[in-house]
Formats: C-alpha cells, sequence, structure tokens
C-alpha cells in the first residue's frame, strides 16, 4: 500500500462544515498568494495539507512513517466527526452532552496544535539551545538538536526530531482539553447570508492577565467563545452582522495561506479586498 504523503493539518471532515451545502465536499478558497477567490473547484481533500507534515522514522532503517496521518489523527477525526457535525448547526450546538463537548474541546485543541505554525514554533524552542525547554531534553533529543542546527536538511535527524515534536504536541493538546472543558462556553450562531468563514488557522486564543480566551469557528452558521466567566463579556445568541464580520476578520487576521467559506461573500470580506488592494498599491 502507498505511503500518504498528504498530510492534513485541517481536517477535511471540519472542512465540510463550511462548504455548500454543508458537509458536502464543495468549499470555496480565498488563495492569499492570488489574492482571489480560486477558480478550481476545490474539495477538502485538496487543501488545508503539507507534503509529509507529520512524516516520521519508519520501522526500518532510512525508511519514512505516515504512522500520524493514517492513524493517530486520522482516528481523532473520525471521532470529532459526529460531535462536530452537530455542533455545526444552530440546534444541535446547544444540545450536546458532555461527552460529546469533549469531543469538540478535543477537535480545537488538536486545530491549534497540529497546525505548521504551530510545530514551527515549538520546533524552533526544542532545537535552540538556552531556551526555556532546552533543559528538559535527554541526550538523545539534544543530540538530534544539534545535529538539525548543523544540517537543517538532515534527513533521519530531522524525522526523529518531527516524532519528538509530534508526541510533544499531542501531550499539551490532550492537557488543552481539560483547561476548555472547565471554562464557560458560548456559541454564537449566524444566518446563511452572513455566514462565517474559516482559515488555515482557524482556533483563536488571547491572553490577558493570565486567562485566556479561545474563539473557534466551527461552521458557517455557529462560532464558538470558550473563557474564564470573568473574561467572558455578554454574547449574543444570534450574532449581529457586525458581530460576524469582527469573528471573520479574526479568523483571517492570523490566516497565513487561505480562508474557506461556503459563498464568494461573508462579512468582512470588504475588509479582506483592502488588505489585498494594499498589497498590490505601490509604495
Amino acid at each position: 500500500m502507498a505511503r500518504s504523503k498528504r498530510h492534513h493539518f485541517l481536517a477535511e471532515s471540519y472542512q465540510k462544515n463550511f462548504a455548500a451545502p454543508m458537509f458536502s465536499d464543495t468549499i470555496r478558497v480565498f488563495d492569499f498568494d492570488d489574492g482571489r477567490w480560486n477558480a478550481e473547484r476545490r474539495t477538502p481533500n485538496g487543501i488545508g495539507y503539507e507534503t509529509d507534515l507529520y512524516a516520521v522514522p519508519g520501522p526500518a532503517e532510512g525508511k519514512v512513517s505516515d504512522e500520524y496521518e493514517t492513524k493517530f489523527f486520522k482516528q481523532r477525526d473520525a471521532e470529532f466527526l459526529q460531535p462536530m457535525r452537530k455542533a455545526a448547526t444552530p440546534e444541535g450546538c446547544l444540545s450536546l452532552d458532555i461527552k460529546e463537548q469533549i469531543h469538540v474541546a478535543r477537535c480545537i485543541s488538536y486545530l491549534v496544535s497540529r497546525n505548521p505554525q504551530t510545530m514551527e514554533v515549538l520546533r524552533r524552542g526544542l532545537s535552540a539551545p538556552n531556551t526555556d525547554v532546552w533543559q528538559y531534553l535527554n541526550a538523545e533529543e539534544r543530540d538530534l538538536a544539534n545535529a538539525l542546527q548543523q544540517d537543517p536538511n538532515h534527513r533521519q535527524a530531522k524525522l526523529r526530531f518531527n516524532k519528538f515534536v509530534l508526541d510533544g504536541l499531542g501531550k499539551r493538546a490532550d492537557a488543552r482539553v481539560a483547561e476548555l472543558f472547565g471554562m464557560t462556553w458560548k456559541f454564537i450562531k449566524t444566518t446563511p447570508d452572513a455566514p462565517f468563514i474559516t482559515s488555515d488557522f482557524p482556533a483563536y486564543a488571547e491572553t490577558s492577565n493570565n486567562q485566556t480566551v479561545y474563539s473557534c469557528p466551527i461552521s458557517s452558521l455557529v462560532s464558538v467563545v470558550i473563557a474564564s466567566a470573568p473574561r467572558l463579556k455578554y454574547v449574543p445568541p444570534v450574532a449581529s452582522y457586525e458581530d460576524v464580520r469582527q469573528i471573520n476578520r479574526q479568523t483571517f487576521s492570523r490566516a497565513r495561506e487561505f480562508i474557506i467559506c461556503c459563498r464568494d461573500d461573508f462579512p468582512g470580506f470588504e475588509d479582506l479586498q483592502r488588505r489585498f488592494a494594499a498589497r498590490k498599491s505601490p509604495c
């Protein structure tokens, strides 16, 4: 069986929550490289992935394994599927049981942890001497970090270090679930004519005074804000156009490659257009 090289950091099942119709394979993608909607028909299989992102050493010397993509993350995505679909609807998000809410929390946590940007931040921190995390590395891990510093393209060292990074991210993601589940949740609903968007980095976290507020679009119709009660201001059950615009602006402000929407226009799209118009303008 051929090894999978297309490793999705944005779960295909999650992307379908922003499809038209919802849960289908038809998504609209705004490509940041071109600054416009991609004219081709896109499916979740063809977006939100990097080649060998989760590659680790195989069982035989010199071989590569895709076990993190095909077993670990695919299994997690299967666990998230039905709870996230229920949370994606205005009716279902208000009737999640405890087990379903834990799965939604786990999905949000893994959206943060499995992202290439998050992985790169941790990789740099682990591979640089004199950082806070360096003291926690064992001798083998320090040898790997040193090998990568001397030769960033050292294939086997890179694969072995990637496994260490992925193990660390998995532990962080699982620990974050307990934090999220213990906080106050507020679901925000919108209408099909004013949809939420998602992106290559959908989950947002803001920390102030040792308290953190998370927000994440669940679908084109539902978004969620999770926070300690003192930090959570009043959240309307049905968002106004301006509320959706602000949430969408947060989503595309932290994106690096693309956004996904169920249609070509959404609250905040004019802000996105101005952003790319400014890029093209001469200095």
